[in-house]
């Protein structure tokens, strides 16, 4: 049983099909339907934002702030954003980041990166000591030594150990490649924890 409203819309359709001429012509091949296609040259690639709203430039904050999310300092070697050694490198002195902090109303900043061991000590020193409440040090886990035997045990005595140098919290990295480089030191059926 067919009601009023699909036999209209199938009248419609027959209407439609009626007034162009040719529309029943063979349909394409497929390689005649396929547009050709060039490889997009990265370069070339310059979209334009679509978004249209005003915009405020803040010099100063009308409050004081804390910066979570810094790193101060980072590994002096590294592979794939994995510290490999416990030395650090700083891009700059705490003098000139108190002269921005100062100026744009950050009261303080958490450093994510303080690394782990004499290289945690030496951040800590730098930063926290030498410039009390302004900067706080987190410490990381040594990846590189995953592979040794009683990691665990031996990581969580270096967590202790870092709180005991001043490290004020534990920063787990999100970096691909250290996902990556723990899953490659794990042999696949190994129990891990253990």
């Amino acid at each position: 049983m067919i009601d009023r409203r699909a036999w209209l819309y199938r009248m419609g359709l027959l209407a439609g099909v009626a007034a162009k001429p040719g529309i029943f012509k063979s349909p394409m091949s497929a390689e005649d339907a396929k547009p050709e296609r060039k490889p997009l040259d990265i370069s070339a690639y310059a979209p334009k934002s679509m978004l249209r709203v005003p915009e405020t430039m803040v010099a100063r904050s009308k409050f004081p702030v804390i910066d979570i999310h810094t790193h101060l300092s980072g590994s002096r070697h590294s592979q794939n954003g994995v510290s490999l050694s416990a030395e650090r490198e700083y891009p700059e002195r705490p003098e000139e980041l108190l002269q921005v902090m100062d100026r744009k109303n950050i009261r303080a900043m958490v450093n994510l990166t303080g690394g782990f061991d004499k290289g945690l000590a030496e951040a800590v020193k730098k930063y926290d000591r030498a410039m009390p409440g302004r900067f706080y040090t987190f410490t990381e886990p040594a990846y590189s030594r995953f592979k040794e035997p009683n990691y665990p045990k031996n990581q969580a005595e270096t967590f202790e150990q870092a709180h005991r140098d001043g490290a004020r919290g534990l920063k787990i990295l999100k970096t691909h490649s250290s996902r990556l480089m723990i899953l490659d030191l794990i042999p696949c059926g190994t129990p891990v924890g253990n």
